[in-house]
């Protein structure tokens, strides 16, 4: 009788709405900031999210000054650490912190393009689902994305090709858009939380395996 069954991690879709260009570019005219294109990137204290942030630091951010770059998650601490004493660290990379589900939210609202520049690491990175769920078109490495299949609804890229596609982006209004709309499909689909539970359910019961 086999005894591992795998199942995907997952999201849980009815609390993560989807936004959309319109409603986007009202967030980001509210705040002040309609003349940027905003990058978003969430990541804890973790080693991979240091690497990612490095590059975004002092490559990306360099490079597209024309860009606001939204920091989210504890990772904002290992950031005023190394970079706060520095008067050149990027003043277009804004560091967020760590932020209730609320503040999370509004800042995702505000969101043009979400990045994920993972070098190394194990395990699913369950910000991409967040991602796609909140209609953010969304580059990623390989390693970013690994453990999902997602690869038609993401943008899937080696590092230094992140800036060309983030003008693909910025240019190709109606890709994005349809991208956008297939990345929250296929979250629904297969990894709301609830359609997961259902399908690991349906294993129990095929398998006769009761858990009470």
């Amino acid at each position: 009788m086999e005894k591992i069954f795998i199942v995907p991690n997952g999201v849980d879709t009815h609390k993560v709405p989807f936004f959309t260009k319109e409603e986007k570019e009202k967030q980001k005219k509210r705040l002040g900031i309609s003349d940027h294109t905003t990058i978003l990137f969430v990541g804890s204290w973790h080693p991979p999210n240091l690497e990612a942030l490095e590059f975004i630091v002092e490559k990306l951010a360099k490079k597209r000054k024309d860009c606001l770059f939204f920091i989210v998650g504890s990772i904002n601490d290992y950031f005023k650490q190394q970079y706060n004493q520095r008067k050149n660290y990027p003043k277009n990379v804004l560091a967020f912190g760590v932020v209730n589900e609320l503040e999370k939210i509004e800042i995702y609202k505000a969101s043009d393009i979400a990045i994920n520049p993972m070098i190394s690491g194990s395990g699913t990175n369950l910000k991409m689902l967040d991602y796609m769920a909140s209609g953010i078109p969304v580059i990623s490495t390989p390693i970013g994305a690994r453990g999902l299949e997602i690869e038609n609804n993401v943008i899937i890229s080696d590092l230094e090709d992140f800036n060309d596609y983030i003008i693909k982006i910025i240019y190709n209004e109606i890709h994005t858009k349809q991208i956008c709309k297939n990345a929250r499909h296929i979250v629904e689909r297969s990894y709301d939380w609830e359609k997961i539970s259902q399908y690991t359910n349906n294993i129990f019961e095929k398998k006769n395996i009761n858990i009470r």
